[in-house]
């Protein structure tokens, strides 16, 4: 089984092509095995309606039949609601080292705006040698599942007969 690469090793980080946040950092790694199977650790949980609380990092080898996904690709994800809408993300926090390279996914609105499965790829874009398009993809992962937040049917108007007279009441 895949397993991840101690943090000690020396990383470099690509900012060139990449968002850098230095507010978040989380040791439970998801991991893309040689099969291109992504294993998505248990310990991360998305609710309904967050935004941009949910960092996941993902590590995988750095190269795949000896192409560097690290120097000659673009890392997305590309995921599909539980309701069948669709979008792409890319990756931030892009780091590498001789052998692995490690991504995250920054958990967006629009990802956890409706509870359910959601399912997911990791794609990596970009040209080979000779200046030919090369496209890597994983294969998809149904286990990220947002889980329902408290909602309501929305705020209680404060002008409706009912709350005045208790206003009323109340003082």
């Amino acid at each position: 089984a895949y397993e991840p690469t101690p943090i000690a090793e020396n990383w470099i980080k690509i900012t060139d092509r990449y968002q850098w946040y230095d507010d978040f950092d989380d040791e439970n790694i998801s991991t893309i095995d040689e099969r291109k199977n992504i294993k998505l650790d248990e310990n991360q949980v998305n609710l309904s309606q967050e935004e941009l609380s949910q960092f996941i990092p993902f590590e995988m080898n750095r190269r795949y039949d000896n192409f560097d996904i690290a120097l000659n690709t673009r890392i997305q994800f590309h995921y599909v609601s539980s309701n069948g809408y669709e979008d792409y993300i890319s990756a931030i926090n892009v780091k590498y080292n001789d052998e692995k390279i490690r991504f995250a996914l920054l958990v967006p609105y629009n990802m956890t705006a409706t509870a359910g499965k959601i399912d997911f790829e990791i794609i990596a874009t970009g040209t080979n040698s000779k200046g030919e398009n090369y496209k890597w993809i994983s294969r998809a992962c149904n286990k990220l599942t947002v889980i329902k937040s408290l909602s309501g049917n929305g705020i209680i108007d404060p002008t409706t007969a009912d709350w005045y007279t208790q206003f009323i009441r109340d003082m």
